[in-house]
């Protein structure tokens, strides 16, 4: 079955599945990773989490996965990323078709100083043989402030400007850390921050409108 074939849907689920779970596109998808990461023995599992098909406004194959990360290649995790890897036929074999865009680039060069990209050198990249595309967490041009929430310098002032909005009292920043979590029925950005006292849930849909009610409970 051909790679283009089976995005076009003709082959009906059994052939987006098969996309998945197919040694060469995985295989591929692995040597991407590893070719991203700083040191490329530190790629640990691909876990699937989701996956979501779309025929307009143009075809899209989106699957996203959670990502081992081993201890200097030891074959002990050390941590999980998250990552998206979108497949369109029109970018089968053209070169730069789905190359980065002057935001994205900003948007990681913001993540790359805040010290978030780390064990990643690079967290785009583009396979043109493959028409794919992968951008690792917290990457997301479709939620931008998904890379300041990833930040526990950020993420602590605003749980610490959260707490003082309910229990005024004097205080800086909160001790805290934040990772993202897989959300059902469709992949949103979420996360789970975390403090001394306890976690909260944010998804990016909502987020807006719960922020300041989910951070003060994880900062109480």
């Amino acid at each position: 079955m051909k790679l283009v074939e089976a995005l076009s849907g003709r082959f009906g689920l059994a052939g987006l599945g098969g996309l998945l779970v197919d040694p060469e596109p995985r295989g591929a998808l692995r040597r991407e990773l590893s070719a991203l990461l700083s040191a490329p023995k530190m790629l640990g599992a691909l876990h699937l989490r989701h996956a979501r098909f779309r025929l307009r406004p143009d075809i899209r194959l989106s699957a996203y996965y959670d990502v081992d990360i081993q201890a200097n290649g030891s074959g002990r995790r050390a941590g999980t990323r998250a990552i998206a890897a979108v497949a369109k036929p029109k970018w089968y074999g053209r070169v730069g078709a789905s190359r980065v865009t002057p935001e994205v680039g900003e948007l990681e060069a913001e993540v790359q100083r805040r010290g978030l990209a780390a064990p990643f050198d690079r967290l785009t990249a583009s396979m043109p043989a493959l028409a794919m595309s992968v951008q690792v967490s917290p990457l997301d041009p479709g939620f931008p402030r998904l890379v300041r929430l990833s930040d526990p310098e950020r993420v602590g002032q605003m749980l610490a400007r959260a707490r003082a909005s309910t229990h005024p009292r004097p205080g800086g920043s909160l001790q805290c850390h934040s990772r993202p979590i897989p959300t059902r029925p469709a992949p949103r950005p979420a996360l789970r921050i975390a403090g001394r006292a306890g976690a909260a849930h944010l998804r990016g849909a909502r987020t807006g409108q719960n922020c300041r009610s989910a951070l003060a409970l994880a900062g109480q």
